[in-house]
């Protein structure tokens, strides 16, 4: 059989399966922008299966009028969990909490609210255990009289152990 080309080598030598197939329990930091706002997120999770994994979030968003704390759970469905590219479908909910800075004098006309959550995201699996993540989600946050859409679009590392 002929050698392989060049891209084959490449890819050989910078990318691995994902961890996912020997993990038991992962932790994911994620940095990007929620409704707008720049945020930062926690994602622990515990692997059920290569294909299943139950996640919990916990983050925030900073702004100028409100800081806005984001946390609850998620299942996590990954398509090709062997595969060094994995793309996972997401589907949680949680809640909102959220207060105003020091130096604002508004009242905040909600400071907790119900959240739902729908989307998935990519991990890059590298030699050397190190993973990329990115995170494309939607929320819903809701109230007895109030509704808001936000998105996420963020990225970061993730550890699988």
């Amino acid at each position: 059989p002929e050698p392989p080309g060049f891209f084959g080598r490449l890819a050989d030598a910078v990318f691995a399966p994902a961890p996912l197939a020997s993990g038991d329990v992962g932790l994911a930091f994620s940095a990007g922008l929620l409704g707008g706002e720049g945020m930062i997120m926690f994602r622990p999770s515990v692997l059920l299966a290569p294909h299943l994994a139950l996640e919990g979030f916990f983050g925030e968003t900073v702004g100028e009028q409100l800081d806005v704390v984001y946390y609850g759970g998620t299942a996590n469905l990954y398509l090709w969990p062997n595969a060094p590219a994995t793309l996972f479908v997401a589907l949680g909910g949680g809640g909102v909490w959220a207060r105003k800075k020091a130096d604002i004098y508004l009242d905040p006309p909600r400071t907790t609210q119900s959240a739902a959550t729908a989307g998935g995201g990519l991990l890059l699996a590298f030699k050397k255990r190190v993973t990329l993540r990115f995170d494309f989600r939607n929320y819903v946050l809701f109230s007895a009289n109030h509704t808001e859409e936000l998105q996420e679009y963020s990225g970061g590392l993730a550890v699988v152990f």
